[in-house]
């Protein structure tokens, strides 16, 4: 099975969540259920991004189907011990336009939306009317 074999089914990837939050709940201070989907989220997204490449098929719902996600939105990632060029590297820049420009889009949407969310909240919590 490879790389791209059991290690990015779903199934793997709620093992590694609830494994996870089973160490860290308690330092967090936070739900362990609501910690277990986070990480189950930060591990399955890992075989959604390289289900988006060409290449090898990604085995989501392993052992339970013989279903494969391999969508080949992107090339395959340069392979080798050395950092990529940008100038060079068609899988670098389709990439970068194609997975870490919307991710950095949506990261700063939401930082917006928490900031106005946040700047009209009053010191005490309730909400602020701005009269003019």
């Amino acid at each position: 099975m490879g790389h791209r074999g059991l290690t990015h089914s779903l199934l793997f990837a709620l093992w590694v969540g609830l494994f996870a939050a089973s160490l860290t709940f308690r330092r967090f201070r936070v739900s362990f259920w609501s910690l277990s989907a986070l990480f189950f989220v930060i591990v399955a997204s890992h075989g959604l991004l390289d289900a988006m490449t060409r290449g090898v098929p990604i085995p989501f719902f392993w052992p339970l189907a013989d279903r494969y996600g391999n969508w080949g939105v992107t090339p395959m990632p340069d392979l080798g011990f050395g950092l990529p060029d940008p100038r060079r590297s068609r899988a670098l820049r389709a990439e970068m336009l194609l997975i870490w420009l919307p991710t950095a889009v949506l990261v700063g949407a939401v930082m917006v939306a928490r900031y106005l969310y946040r700047s009209r909240k009053a010191p005490d919590g309730s909400a602020t009317a701005k009269a003019e």
